[in-house]
């Protein structure tokens, strides 16, 4: 197993907070950094994209961290959802995470996701091509699967391309939790299954560590306020939540750990009547959301 950078849950922290703390404001994981020690020119910082692997590892810092999420506000037993696997990345080489996040009524927290060129632990060199991801967290906020407070990242068992539609899904079977990404065009897959540690039901966000049920896209970029270009889409036409708010914010990661760029979250939307998509915009960002799809930068 490759080790890789934590998917640590900015945004999650930034929802559960916003009801207390001003849009944008402080979010708990650090004070807002300005950036002014960056060495990086404006061209090399363009938001230029690209969809090819490029190198590997080229030595440029992955250092800003932005999270797009949509947080649901129900209980449920089983979550399934579909996400366009996109080949897109900065002209550093780094690419999203599309993620399903799963919190049970014991607070252990489960993820599954699909990658393209996923930053390594070091953030200076990327896991070229789509891979699944895997991680589990305790209630106190500890990474339990990897032990190393890092995702598993496998290799689909056949072949996933650019546009493919691919499957997460999160139930409990057999007293464990099962995790897995299928390609619904190839049928590759991968899958992973950790204790459920008496858990029966995937529920709404806790204040503790942040922690929340429902979709994200996440990003490791060079530059502040990376743009990639193009949208991809979660979609659940078969039990989508009646509620649940937008967030967006990026943060930066240096010696001394996090400090936030900028967050946001809208408040609760009932998608029970969304007919049509709900945008949420912050520092150049958008997301959307309705009844059935939620649309990401």
């Amino acid at each position: 197993m490759i080790r890789i950078r934590t998917l640590v849950t900015i945004i999650a922290i930034v929802a559960l907070l916003s009801s207390v703390y001003a849009l944008g404001g402080y979010i708990g994981i650090g004070s807002v950094d300005q950036d002014q020690t960056s060495s990086l020119t404006t061209d090399s910082c363009s938001n230029s994209i690209t969809t090819s692997i490029a190198n590997t590892s080229s030595g440029t810092q992955a250092a800003y961290h932005r999270q797009l999420a949509l947080l649901y506000a129900n209980s449920t037993k089983s979550l399934k959802v579909n996400v366009t696997a996109l080949e897109q990345s900065d002209r550093f080489g780094y690419g999203p995470a599309y993620l399903l996040n799963g919190l049970t009524d014991k607070l252990y927290w489960y993820q599954v996701g699909v990658t393209w060129n996923l930053p390594t632990s070091s953030d200076t060199g990327f896991i070229p091509g789509f891979r699944s991801s895997f991680q589990v967290w305790a209630p106190n906020g500890t990474s339990i699967y990897p032990s190393n407070n890092s995702s598993a990242i496998r290799i689909f068992s056949g072949q996933v391309s650019n546009n493919d539609i691919i499957e997460l899904h999160l139930s409990f079977s057999n007293g464990t939790v099962a995790m897995t990404a299928r390609d619904l065009q190839t049928n590759a897959s991968a899958s992973q299954n950790y204790a459920a540690v008496g858990a029966s039901t995937f529920v709404e966000g806790n204040l503790t560590h942040g922690f929340f049920t429902g979709l994200m896209t996440e990003w490791w970029q060079v530059c502040q306020n990376f743009s990639p270009g193009r949208n991809t889409t979660f979609f659940d036409y078969a039990s989508p939540p009646p509620y649940a708010k937008i967030c967006i914010a990026e943060a930066k990661n240096n010696n001394t750990g996090s400090y936030a760029v900028f967050s946001s979250c809208t408040p609760y939307i009932n998608l029970r009547n969304a007919t049509e998509l709900y945008p949420f915009t912050t520092h150049g960002f958008i997301a959307y959301a309705d009844r059935n799809e939620f649309i990401t930068d």
